[in-house]
């Protein structure tokens, strides 16, 4: 049940989402920042979630400033940590 609910909120996902996401973290991302976290949450969201995401954030590494992806990273431990009991 869990990942249908998953499946159909990341199918309504959109940049938008994501850069007002990232303002609220104090994170400026342009807009192929934006597109890359979309297309790679939308394309890998199961990896994300319920595999090891290291491999897909070591495959994006390097379109990212460093400071984004750092916070990218603490971001996505912190809200993984805080929602593991859900999945």
């Amino acid at each position: 049940m869990n990942q249908y609910i998953i499946r159909n909120y990341i199918k309504k996902l959109n940049k938008e989402h994501i850069y007002n996401f990232a303002l609220k973290q104090n994170v400026t991302l342009t807009n192929n920042e934006c597109e890359l976290i979309l297309t790679t949450i939308q394309n890998n969201w199961y990896e994300l979630i319920y595999g090891d995401a290291s491999k897909i954030f070591n495959s994006v590494k390097d379109k990212f400033n460093h400071n984004t992806y750092n916070t990218m990273i603490k971001l996505y431990n912190e809200y993984k940590t805080k929602y593991q009991s859900l999945l």
